[in-house]
């Protein structure tokens, strides 16, 4: 596996947390039902609109942004989760 990109990924899921844990604190947010729609609104409003509208343009599936979207949506609910439990 190319350690390259993993270790960008993993610095990118790191300031990812940091932000998610500014944001979680600042809105009050301390349980995980609350944690979980953060999550959801944070994915559904600014990742899978990115997703998106990065796929659109180069003439990419659809499906494909389904795809990616449904992920760092899961990947933002999982996080505020995790970050709610160890608030």
């Amino acid at each position: 596996m190319p350690l390259k990109p993993m270790a960008v990924s993993f610095v990118c899921e790191l300031v990812m947390a940091l932000i998610f844990s500014w944001m979680l604190a600042g809105l009050g947010v301390g349980t995980l039902t609350m944690g979980a729609l953060t999550g959801l609104l944070i994915g559904g409003g600014f990742m899978v609109t990115a997703t998106v509208t990065n796929n659109i343009f180069p003439g990419r599936k659809l499906m494909l942004s389904v795809i990616d979207g449904a992920h760092w949506v899961a990947v933002a609910v999982i996080e505020c989760l995790i970050l709610v439990v160890l608030s």
